[in-house]
């Protein structure tokens, strides 16, 4: 039976063997994902000889799983799945999977067509050209333009790359959004603990991040990673909502500063929020990473 345990920063080494030959694009296996969102163990990972899983619980919500990653495609899916359906059986509860993309799909279809696969809108993932995100030509990014020139000619503004030494005054900053928010919101306070993780690990975690300064003052912050030698992946970004343009602003600045030898740039998935997703159509994303539920059909 499979044993599940924590995800620690320890474990970043044998997890990435898992994860990183793949060449993942889709948000959710890389190692800062799972640990930033697996706070107070909502996500837990086991190993195998010839499989890494990741169970995720959240709240009231049923307990699922990633597709298991196999140390290789060649492997065994049928006996890798397999082992991840019992642990579902042997704890009372039906198989379910979330966020296949990629080859899983078809993995799944292949072997296992008792489960149905089910595309979810609110988890695919945005994918941005680089390119466009830092130049913003053409008309389809006027209004991004417009509140980017409209912010620079009211304030002097320097643009900073971001270490963790400035993770107490990122989230001061990020305490002070907070403030403006419903704290029962779903997902506030996972984010809180996931940046507050976040931020004093970014060098041990492999990710980058910038910032934007008015004067001495921190307005906005982002964090990514380069997750292929072609794509980035942004993980946090947050501003001052009273700075109208700031979020363009730094948005265009991290691309332009610390991805520009990216060619796409993913910024994941809106959630099913309707503001998010309008936000994310109004960058004209290049394509979407498709993401499938499985789901035990009797």
């Amino acid at each position: 039976m499979l044993e599940f345990k924590p995800i620690l920063i320890e474990d970043k080494q044998v997890i990435d063997s898992f994860l990183k030959p793949h060449g993942f694009e889709c948000s959710e296996f890389t190692f800062t994902n799972v640990i930033i969102w697996g706070q107070d163990e909502k996500i837990k990972w086991a190993q195998t000889d010839d499989a890494l899983y990741f169970l995720l619980k959240f709240g009231r919500h049923p307990a699922f799983m990633f597709p298991p990653i196999p140390i290789n495609l060649s492997s065994d899916y049928f006996k890798i799945v397999d082992a991840a359906c019992s642990y579902f059986s042997d704890n009372g509860l039906n198989p379910y999977f979330r966020s296949i993309s990629g080859p899983f799909v078809s993995l799944f279809k292949e072997n296992f067509p008792q489960l149905s696969l089910v595309p979810n809108r609110n988890t695919f993932d945005y994918v941005y050209s680089a390119k466009d995100l830092i130049e913003l030509k053409g008309r389809k990014f006027h209004a991004k333009r417009n509140h980017i020139n409209q912010f620079s000619s009211q304030y002097n503004y320097t643009y900073r790359p971001l270490t963790s030494a400035k993770a107490e005054e990122c989230m001061q900053l990020y305490l002070s959004w907070l403030e403006e928010k419903d704290i029962n919101e779903p997902g506030i306070v996972g984010e809180m603990k996931a940046i507050r993780f976040l931020l004093p690990n970014l060098e041990r975690l492999g990710a980058l991040g910038g910032s934007i300064y008015v004067g001495d003052k921190l307005v906005a912050f982002t964090i990514g990673e380069k997750i292929k030698e072609d794509m980035a992946l942004i993980h946090i970004e947050k501003a001052d909502t009273s700075y109208t343009g700031l979020y363009a602003v730094i948005n265009q600045q991290f691309a332009l500063h610390a991805l520009a030898d990216m060619t796409y740039i993913n910024r994941e998935e809106d959630m099913g929020i309707p503001g998010m997703r309008k936000a994310k159509l109004s960058y004209q994303p290049v394509r979407m990473i498709e993401k499938f539920d499985a789901i035990w059909r009797p």
